[in-house]
């Protein structure tokens, strides 16, 4: 039995048995293929997706490991930086305050030796008037004995010297 099928031109002429089997070959073939070959493609396909998402996974654990020791980073800069501020800052007010102290102490030697010049002079200014004194109390006692015309003697002179520095004194 052959069946004609209309074409433009003219019929085409199948045979149904032909039909049968050359549809019977292509299931089979479809069946040889799907078993032989897309199960295992499927199969690979379907591990390469798995492998992938755990790749994705790790790389996400990565990711969010670096973000981590990133964060921990920054924070131990920080810290270092704020630590630095302070040693700074406590290096300046240490200066500050060895400055301060440094200039004080300088300030009270200065006024220690300006004390020490001024009892110096203070003492030289005593010697230099019990000097003075003692010098006009003997001119005085020899412009006495000279007036007086008589000669003293060494007691007398001694005695009449003290008692002219004790009346300058006063």
């Amino acid at each position: 039995m052959v069946i004609y099928l209309a074409a433009a031109e003219g019929g085409i002429a199948v045979e149904p048995r032909l039909l049968f089997w050359a549809l019977f070959n292509f299931l089979i073939f479809a069946f040889l293929l799907w078993k032989l070959f897309w199960k295992p493609m499927v199969g690979l396909i379907e591990s390469r997706r798995e492998e992938i998402q755990q790749n994705l996974a790790r790389a996400e654990q990565a990711r969010d490991e670096a973000e981590r020791i990133a964060r921990d980073y920054q924070a131990r800069v920080s810290r270092a930086e704020s630590e630095a501020r302070e040693v700074l800052q406590r290096a300046s007010r240490a200066a500050e305050e060895t400055g301060e102290r440094i200039l004080a102490e300088a300030r009270q030697e200065a006024d220690r030796l300006l004390e020490r010049a001024r009892e110096a002079m203070e003492r030289e200014k005593q010697k230099a008037l019990a000097e003075l004194r003692t010098q006009v109390a003997e001119l005085a006692v020899l412009a006495a004995a000279r007036v007086v015309g008589k000669t003293m003697t060494l007691d007398d002179h001694r005695r009449l010297a003290e008692e002219a520095v004790e009346r300058l004194e006063r």
